[in-house]
C-alpha cells in the first residue's frame, strides 16, 4: 500500500487545530469542553454534508484546515496571527506527540519510533511556538493541550479504527505500521506541508 494512500488517515492535526483555535478565543469566558465539543460537532456535520464519499477523520480534516486557513487569512494583526497559528500547532502536535501514543500504548505498542521522527521533523516549530506562548502569557500551552485532550482521544481512536481498515490489518497493527513507516509518514504529514497557511504564519519573524 502506498503511503500516500493512507497518510490523511493518519492526520488529525486539522481537526485538532482549528477547534483549539475556537476554544481560545473564547476559553476564559466559558466552559472551554462545552465549547470544544460544539465545534467538533459543528465540524462533523459539516464535513458529512461538503465531504459525504470520504471517512469521517478525513472529511472533518479537510473542512478544519480550509476554516484555519481562512481564520488566519482573515485577521489583519501580524501578532494575533501568529498566536492563532501557535494554537493550531499545539492541537496538531499534541494529536501525533500525546494523544496517539496514549492510544497505542493501550493497546500493548510503543510507537517511539513514529513519534521520535514526528518530533525531529517539528523542532523548529515547536520553538517557536513556545516561544510564541512565552510573550502571551494569558493562555498557555498546557491550557490549550488540556482543554482538547478529551477530543482528540476520540479523534485519534477513531482514526486509528480507519487506519487498521484502510491497513487490512488490527489496531495493533495500525500502531505497528506508523513505526515501520515512521520516515516517509512524517514527511507527507509535516506541518507545512499539511497546514502551510498556519506553517507560514507561525514562523513569520
Amino acid at each position: 500500500m502506498k503511503v500516500s494512500h493512507i497518510v490523511v488517515m493518519v492526520v488529525v492535526g486539522g481537526v485538532a487545530f482549528w477547534a483549539v483555535q475556537k476554544m481560545t478565543s473564547r476559553a476564559m469566558r466559558g466552559n472551554v469542553q462545552d465549547e470544544v465539543r460544539k465545534q467538533m460537532r459543528e465540524t462533523r456535520q459539516q464535513a458529512g454534508a461538503e465531504h459525504p464519499d470520504d471517512p469521517a477523520t478525513v472529511g472533518m480534516a479537510k473542512v478544519a484546515v480550509a476554516k484555519g486557513a481562512n481564520d488566519l487569512a482573515s485577521e489583519p494583526d501580524a501578532t494575533k496571527r501568529q498566536r492563532m497559528a501557535a494554537d493550531m500547532f499545539v492541537g496538531f502536535y499534541a494529536a501525533n506527540m500525546e494523544t496517539r501514543p496514549a492510544h497505542c500504548k493501550k493497546l500493548g505498542i510503543d510507537i517511539s519510533p513514529f513519534t521520535t521522527a514526528f518530533d525531529s521533523a517539528h523542532l523548529a516549530e515547536r520553538a517557536r511556538a513556545r516561544a510564541v506562548y512565552a510573550t502571551h502569557p494569558e493562555v498557555t500551552e498546557k491550557a490549550v493541550a488540556d482543554a482538547i485532550r478529551p477530543q482528540l482521544y476520540t479523534i485519534i481512536m477513531q482514526d486509528m479504527i480507519g487506519l487498521a481498515a484502510v491497513a487490512g490489518g488490527s489496531a495493533q497493527e495500525a500502531c505497528e505500521y506508523l513505526n515501520n513507516n515512521a520516515k516517509p509518514l512524517v514527511e507527507q504529514m509535516a506541518f507545512a506541508k499539511m497546514q502551510p497557511a498556519a506553517r507560514k504564519a507561525l514562523m513569520e519573524p
